[in-house]
């Protein structure tokens, strides 16, 4: 199971060492989505490959402010964060391997918005 994090909790890590350190990619999704819950199975398959990939999950109805501030325009969207801002924002999961060549940045695609 993936950790779950709060607006709140994402913003007081964003500027610190934490944000740097735990937090990589930012899963946000709603509750009622299927394609976001067939996103998150895919990511805790991904989680089991490679446990030292930081994962977690936000619910965006509970993140507006960083649902406005990040430019998410739609869920699921996965969230890559590199010195505590978001670097590249995936809406197309594809497939488990497309999504886990992309969180490895083995596929060369570091910003995809479609």
């Amino acid at each position: 199971m993936l950790p779950e994090w709060t607006e709140k909790q994402l913003l007081e890590r964003s500027g610190g060492k934490a944000a740097k350190q735990d937090i990589r990619f930012i899963y946000f999704y709603t509750p009622l989505c299927g394609t976001c819950k067939v996103g998150m199975r895919m990511l805790e398959v991904i989680a089991a490959m490679h446990p030292d990939i930081p994962v977690g999950l936000c619910n965006i109805n509970y993140a507006p402010g960083l649902a406005h501030g990040w430019q998410i325009e739609s869920v699921p969207c996965l969230v890559r964060i590199e010195d505590g801002n978001p670097a590249a924002l995936l809406y197309r999961l594809g497939s488990v391997q497309e999504l886990r060549l992309w969180m490895l940045d083995e596929s060369g695609k570091v910003t995809d918005r479609s």
